[in-house]
């Protein structure tokens, strides 16, 4: 499987989400029914991201927090090697 791409579980619904981070910060987020819904990152928005689907809205607050999770541990040899060097 790509890395870019992962399972989500929302507390809320439960079902599982298929989530794929594409370039230029979008995501896809394809539901249980085939329903595939996207939002867009915007510094300006409420939690970092922007979309105007419903469910997702509700999610947004734990998707982000999962997503900005992912970035720092994908950041993380980058941060170590740096920290290494400067040290």
């Amino acid at each position: 499987m790509n890395k870019n791409t992962f399972t989500y579980i929302p507390i809320v619904s439960g079902e599982p989400m298929l989530v794929h981070l594409g370039q230029h910060g979008e995501v896809n987020v394809k539901m249980s029914d085939s329903n595939q819904v996207s939002m867009v990152q915007d510094d300006d928005a409420d939690f970092g991201w922007r979309t105007e689907d419903p469910l997702l809205q509700e999610i947004l607050p734990d998707l982000s927090l999962v997503l900005k999770e992912r970035e720092a541990i994908e950041n993380l040899p980058y941060s170590l090697k740096k920290y290494i060097l400067v040290s």
